[in-house]
């Protein structure tokens, strides 16, 4: 028993340890038509097709996804899909990768998003929300 409970105690420490010890990721996002900022732009951030964050663009075109209070956003060894989207613009997407770096990284994006004129008939190119 005393066995098992030094084991246990030895795994948690590595765990926490290696927890305290994992690089922090930011991703700050800037969303700009021409040369100015656009709000209310979609940002979404997803992993292996899964949602796990999304915020929409303020007045200064500005979306962040900031470490708080340890909890994190972007974990390390993954690759992160990112999208942007409003209407009457064209759908964007970006990939962001984490895997191999191993030091705290804020990746900072500018999506100069464009104006979409008529499709056509291709409506699904301009929200790809639907």
């Amino acid at each position: 028993m005393q066995r098992l409970v030094l084991t246990l105690f030895f795994a948690l420490s590595i765990a926490v340890t290696y927890a305290q010890d994992a690089p922090v990721f930011e991703l700050l996002i800037t969303a700009i038509d021409r040369d100015k900022p656009i709000h209310d732009v979609r940002i979404v951030v997803k992993l292996d097709d899964e949602t796990i964050a999304t915020c929409r663009t303020d007045s200064s075109g500005a979306c962040a996804f900031r470490a708080v209070d340890g909890a994190r956003i972007l974990q390390a060894g993954n690759h992160y899909t990112i999208t942007a989207n409003k209407p009457n613009f064209l759908y964007l997407r970006d990939q962001v990768s984490t895997v191999g770096i191993t030091e705290d990284t804020t990746f900072i994006k500018e999506y100069y998003l464009q104006r979409a004129g008529p499709c056509f008939g291709h409506d699904d190119l301009l929200d790809m929300d639907r």
